[in-house]
């Protein structure tokens, strides 16, 4: 900020006069003298104050919303680590292919499309390949650190095969498209969110999300 000050300026001014004698008459008339103030004006220091804007990242709710693409490869590896401590799966869990993308909008609500999205069942008889198709909505909310997301609708369907010679094969139990009961992004649980990536742990199981 530049500051401006007032000069001032003081003028002084003296006069003298004088008297009459008898015979003669002299007129004595005294200098007039005027003097000025010395006036010295000093130019007040300038300051220059540098003004800095601060933008904050995204956070929480507005840093969630958004489309994002579930990294699968990541999750079956997190799903499949979690079942071998469990014992539960003495076979080995792959990502087979296809794509898993979440939209959460602003207002809360939830929506999941998987398309021709596979996990593999390797056995030593040879790999089962299940096959997720469909959709799924519903709401999420966030409170600090936790996101919490519920599914109210789907209409999910899984089919089933074995892999024969490089080939796939419809097994009688998964030869037509089943309903089922599974939601893989939904439960209560801690994440983390930037520009780019979203990472849910969501009952024990891991999701990194990568933002499209």
């Amino acid at each position: 900020m530049k500051a401006t000050l007032p000069i001032a300026f003081v003028l002084l001014l003296a006069a003298c006069g004088g008297g009459d004698a008898a015979t003669t008459t002299e007129a004595s008339t005294a200098e007039s003298t005027t003097s000025a103030a010395e006036t010295t004006t000093t130019a007040a220091p300038t300051t220059t104050v540098a003004e800095t804007t601060t933008t904050a990242g995204a956070s929480g709710a507005d840093c969630v919303a958004g489309t994002w693409e579930l990294d699968s490869e990541a999750f079956i590896e997190s799903l499949a680590e979690n079942f071998a401590d469990a014992g539960e799966v003495p076979v080995e869990l792959t990502f087979g292919g296809g794509s898993y993308t979440v939209e959460l909008g602003s207002d809360g609500s939830m929506s999941a499309v998987r398309e021709a999205w596979q996990f593999r069942f390797e056995t030593a008889e040879g790999a089962i390949i299940n096959t997720i198709e469909g959709t799924d909505s519903g709401m999420y909310s966030i409170e600090g650190d936790t996101m919490t997301v519920t599914s109210t609708d789907s209409t999910t369907t899984l089919s089933i095969q074995a892999e024969v010679d490089g080939e796939l094969v419809d097994l009688p139990f998964g030869a037509a498209p089943q309903t089922i009961d599974q939601d893989t992004f939904s439960g209560s649980g801690q994440f983390e969110c930037t520009d780019d990536t979203l990472t849910v742990t969501l009952e024990g199981t891991t999701s990194i999300f990568d933002r499209r």
